[in-house]
């Protein structure tokens, strides 16, 4: 193979699982021809002063001149996902005089960046090099399970065969919502009117679901359900994948993302108290057919293809010329 035929990416992020992600789906997305993607990882680390704006993160790194780009001469794009890579990921847009793609708000310099990929139901202000997307990217490579894990997965956890399998993936409280004792009766009294004889249902946990909902949702169906032990392999994208309905609580954009990128029936359980533009998402979600609000039925319907990370990867291919 050629090297004009090679398009290597770095990417650039902070210490969060959602971070590397969205950033590894859009690389791996990036596909064009019979050019191969070589994808890099770059450790940031280093950052000591993460606490701090944007701006003097970018500044200290510049004086300091603590980047070594010796590796990287061959890089044709940067892709950055998080507040502390944003700064990185513009100064090594100018050592390496590529191109670079943020996810999210940068905070800081936003005209700098070759592209940045804003979700819809930010409200944004309108930038020439903004791109908006609903909901995550959703990295699809998670969707595979190996062999191996799907035989441990398959003797821990037992569905009959003749019922529809209901997984329900359980947000929690943050910045944007709080899930309260409320929601959880509310939600109590919708799977109380479901058939156990025709549904089995599987509950799975996120990492801000409080402990009060979990220990009640134990108490409640622990004896006739599939609940997530947080000790043994995480099962998210097994039952994912083996559902025949998903229900989401309202408050994750990221795990409705991920239902969505299935193709399942996606339903959503809507908390009491949670932020304006995270109800837009869903409105704009319900809106377009992509999901129903949850009330304790189920049922089936066909919507788009929901697939972020191939859809903006398509729009960049145009864009910046890969």
């Amino acid at each position: 193979m050629k090297q004009g035929d090679i398009y290597p990416i770095l990417i650039v992020v902070d210490e969060k699982k959602s971070s590397l992600n969205q950033a590894l789906g859009l690389a791996k997305a990036i596909k064009k021809n019979d050019k191969k993607i070589i994808i890099k990882s770059l450790d940031t680390s280093f950052i000591k002063y993460k606490a701090m704006p944007s701006f003097l993160i970018y500044f200290l790194i510049k004086i300091n001149n603590i980047i070594d780009v010796k590796d990287l001469s061959q890089i044709k794009l940067i892709i950055s996902c998080g507040r502390i890579s944003a700064p990185v990921s513009l100064i090594l847009k100018e050592k390496l005089c590529c191109q670079n793609v943020h996810i999210n708000d940068p905070y800081f310099k936003r005209k700098l960046f070759t592209r940045i990929i804003i979700p819809k139901h930010d409200n944004f202000f309108n930038l020439s090099n903004t791109i908006e997307t609903v909901g995550s990217i959703v990295h699809r490579d998670n969707k595979k399970i190996n062999k191996e894990d799907s035989e441990r997965f398959k003797k821990i956890i037992k569905f009959d065969k003749k019922k529809k399998i209901v997984t329900l993936l359980i947000g929690g409280s943050g910045k944007s919502s709080k899930f309260t004792q409320k929601d959880i009766t509310k939600l109590f009294k919708f799977l109380e009117n479901i058939d156990f004889n025709k549904y089995e249902l599987a509950f799975m946990f996120s990492r801000r679901t409080p402990e009060l909902i979990k220990n009640k949702i134990r108490n409640k169906f622990q004896e006739k359900t599939y609940i997530w032990k947080e000790s043994i392999l995480n099962p998210y994208w097994y039952l994912i994948n083996i559902s025949d309905f998903l229900i989401v609580s309202s408050d994750s954009v990221s795990m409705t993302s991920d239902a969505l990128i299935s193709g399942k029936p996606v339903f959503i359980f809507k908390l009491k108290k949670i932020k304006k533009k995270i109800e837009d998402f869903h409105e704009y979600l319900q809106k377009k057919d992509y999901t129903n609000e949850f009330d304790g039925k189920f049922f089936k319907w066909k919507y788009k293809e929901f697939d972020e990370g191939k859809r903006i990867a398509n729009i960049l291919k145009v864009d910046l010329n890969i």
